[in-house]
C-alpha cells in the first residue's frame, strides 16, 4: 500500500510540491484515488479477454505475442503516417503512446502542478497524485539486475522476483510531452501492476521512495482556479485546437465578466 497524504486546500499541496527536486522526483494525476497503476495495454487486453469470455470463444494469444504483433502493424505502416523513423523499441513504443496505441508505458511528469491538473479536471471523486523518487527506483533496480542495463532485458517477460520498474525519458520528445515535463514508468511485463512490482520489493514501505496525495472533492474549485492562475491548462499543454477547445469547458469557472475581453 502506499502511504497516503491528505491535502485540504490548496496551501498544503503547494508546500508539498515544493519540497521535492522536480528531477529526483515524478509526478501522476490521477482522478479516482482507487485506481491502482496499470498499463494501459493491459487494460485493454483484459478488456478484450472479457468480451471473447462473454461471446464463449477461446482467449486471444498470450499477451506478450499480442504486444509483438501490434508494435510490428505500427511499425509496418507508420511510414505512412511519420516523416520520421524511431531508432529503438522503447521509442517507438514513446510514439504508439503520442497515438494512443495502448502500450506498457504510464504517462509521469516531472511537475506536480500538471500532475494535479489531471487529478483534478475529470474528477468528481477523491482524487490523487502519485509522487515516486524515480532516482531512486532506478537506482533499486539497476543494483538489483547487478549493474546490468535492465532496459535491454524488457521485452523478456520477467515476472516476480524478477520483476523491475524503471522511469524513462524519450531521447525524441513531441511537443506534447515537452508541454507537459513528460516521461514514462515502463514495467517488465504485463501481467503485473506497477503497485504489484513496488509491493514485492517493499519499495512502498518508504515514503521517501513513494507516496501519493489524496485530494478531496471540495478541493478541486481551488486547485482548479489556481493551475489556471499559474497557466496550467488544456491550452498550455496540449498544442494546437484541442488544447484550446478542451481549455473552453474549464472557463466556465470564471464569471462572464471575467471572461470578457478588454
Amino acid at each position: 500500500m502506499w502511504t497516503e497524504k491528505t491535502i485540504n486546500d490548496w496551501s498544503e499541496f503547494n508546500k508539498l510540491a515544493l519540497l521535492y527536486n522536480p528531477k529526483k522526483w515524478i509526478f501522476r494525476g490521477q482522478s479516482n484515488s482507487k485506481w491502482d497503476l496499470s498499463t494501459s495495454y493491459k487494460r485493454s487486453f483484459e478488456e478484450i479477454q472479457k468480451i471473447y469470455q462473454v461471446a464463449e470463444r477461446d482467449e486471444i494469444s498470450h499477451r506478450d505475442s499480442f504486444e509483438s504483433v501490434i508494435i510490428q502493424q505500427f511499425k509496418s505502416q507508420s511510414h505512412l503516417y511519420l516523416d520520421f523513423k524511431p531508432e529503438t523499441e522503447l521509442e517507438w513504443l514513446t510514439v504508439m503512446q503520442h497515438y494512443q496505441t495502448p502500450t506498457r508505458l504510464i504517462d509521469w511528469t516531472f511537475s506536480a502542478y500538471i500532475a494535479l491538473f489531471f487529478a483534478l479536471n475529470e474528477s468528481n471523486c477523491e482524487s490523487t497524485v502519485y509522487a515516486l523518487n524515480q532516482d531512486r527506483i532506478n537506482k533499486f533496480y539497476r543494483i538489483k539486475n547487478t549493474g546490468k542495463e535492465f532496459k535491454d532485458s524488457l521485452f523478456n517477460d520477467l515476472r516476480n522476483k524478477d520483476a523491475f520498474v524503471f522511469a524513462y525519458e524519450p531521447q525524441m520528445k513531441n511537443e506534447r510531452l515537452v508541454r507537459q515535463q513528460g516521461l514514462f514508468l515502463v514495467p517488465s511485463n504485463n501481467f503485473e501492476t506497477i503497485d504489484q512490482i513496488f509491493e514485492r520489493d517493499k519499495l512502498l514501505l518508504d515514503k521517501t521512495v513513494a507516496f501519493k496525495i489524496i485530494i478531496p472533492p471540495k478541493a478541486r474549485f481551488t486547485g482548479l482556479k489556481m493551475l489556471k492562475k499559474m497557466n496550467v491548462s488544456y491550452e498550455t499543454m496540449f498544442p494546437g485546437i484541442e488544447g484550446f477547445c478542451k481549455s473552453l469547458k474549464l472557463s466556465l469557472l470564471d464569471s462572464s465578466e471575467n471572461l470578457k475581453r478588454i
